[in-house]
């Protein structure tokens, strides 16, 4: 049985919450924003993804993200149809938010082959599938 997780990384300055299941709030992370270097890019981009995963807490809320992504799917009372929503959140949803869904959706795909997760970048206009069943992913 098939099971799936979609992600969405947003910017509450940008818009309103997307209909999640869990939402989290990750604008407590340092933001590669404030890096002169770093301003331009996006979450996409290597130097950012490792500013923002070397830090400590980064790591720790994707530990958190994870837990509460196995609660939703080990909820009884979901359907195995019914799609376990995610919505991760920082200022302008260009790059904390976007590192922080890829490295959830990397980490879901190596742990769990039995789901799809996909991830949408609301202020990248970017959707994707990250695994499938039966494809793992690599964890960053």
């Amino acid at each position: 049985m098939t099971a799936w997780v979609a992600l969405t990384s947003f910017g509450r300055r940008h818009r309103l919450q997307p209909r999640a299941n869990v939402t989290f709030d990750v604008q407590a992370l340092a933001d590669p924003a404030d890096v002169d270097e770093l301003r331009s890019l996006s979450g996409l981009d290597d130097r950012v993804v490792r500013y923002v995963l070397d830090q400590s807490l980064a790591q720790a809320m994707l530990d958190v993200l994870v837990a509460a992504i196995v609660l939703q799917l080990h909820n009884t009372a979901r359907r195995p149809e019914d799609e376990v929503r995610v919505a991760v959140f920082c200022e302008d949803g260009q790059r904390l938010s976007v590192v922080m869904v890829d490295a959830l959706a990397a980490l879901m795909c190596a742990a769990r082959p039995d789901i799809v997760v996909s991830t949408d970048h609301l202020d990248l206009h970017r959707r994707t599938d990250q695994c499938r069943s039966g494809e793992g992913g690599e964890a960053p």
